[in-house]
């Protein structure tokens, strides 16, 4: 709350005492020569206590700041702010990119990891169902070598190739022009003629052993088909580390 100087307070009681000894005429004159004095009293007062007087660059005791507020802020409504989630490779730019690239990305990777998943787990219950010495469980296991190497391989191996070479023209890298994505392609051709050209020719060759019963010629095409599977293997797991090097 306000508080009134003391020497208003008494300044107003004379000025009653004044105005009873006064005609009406000389009120209302009294009246209009008191309001301009008291006026310049009040309009000299910031200027002789420093306490009072406001401060620069503020009119009627309100900065100029604060005057086009709200102005300010329905013109600032009407902007849009940009922040560091505009700046290049950030969050807007991510989300501004086609959508068809996490589809991509995804097919990618899920058949990437069930080709070479194949290829190991395959290895690992194919060896273990020849070490058992039951027949029964070898002529088995050769039928679904072969089964599955159609299956997995063919299938989820070309889905690998095809969403590379998808991923790098979106991306407007030249496959055959960059080291790594160059040498995951040799790689996969390399790996992809050996399986046509050795692996399956041993299974077929296997599979026929074991429907006419000849389960003990099955040893050496087995171990031949080891030795070249996980070779094969060992080869498609260095294209991971390409992908995620990048080497130049």
């Amino acid at each position: 709350l306000a508080v009134t100087p003391p020497y208003f307070v008494a300044g107003f009681e004379t000025h009653q005492l004044q105005l009873g000894k006064m005609s009406r005429p000389q009120r209302f004159f009294q009246h209009v020569g008191h309001h301009d004095e008291r006026r310049a009293e009040i309009e000299a007062i910031p200027a002789a206590t420093p306490c009072l007087r406001p401060p620069a660059g503020t009119i009627g005791g309100l900065h100029h700041t604060h005057r086009d507020t709200g102005a300010r802020e329905m013109e600032r409504g009407t902007q849009p702010r940009k922040t560091r989630a505009d700046d290049q490779g950030g969050l807007h730019a991510e989300r501004s990119e086609p959508r068809a690239m996490p589809i991509l990305e995804s097919l990618h990777v899920a058949a990437g990891v069930l080709w070479l998943g194949n290829f190991v787990v395959t290895g690992i219950w194919a060896t273990r169902a020849f070490r058992s010495g039951d027949e029964r469980l070898r002529r088995f296991a050769v039928r679904e070598i072969l089964f599955t190497d159609i299956i997995f391989t063919l299938i989820f191996g070309s889905a690998v190739i095809t969403s590379g070479l998808a991923l790098a023209a979106r991306l407007g890298i030249d496959p055959w022009q960059t080291l790594w994505t160059r040498d995951a392609l040799a790689i996969a051709i390399a790996s992809g003629v050996l399986w046509l050209a050795v692996l399956v020719p041993i299974e077929i060759h296997m599979e026929r052993r074991a429907r006419a019963g000849e389960s003990a010629a099955l040893t050496r095409p087995f171990l031949a088909w080891s030795i070249v599977g996980w070779t094969v293997t060992l080869a498609l797991f260095s294209i991971i580390y390409f992908m995620l090097a990048k080497p130049v």
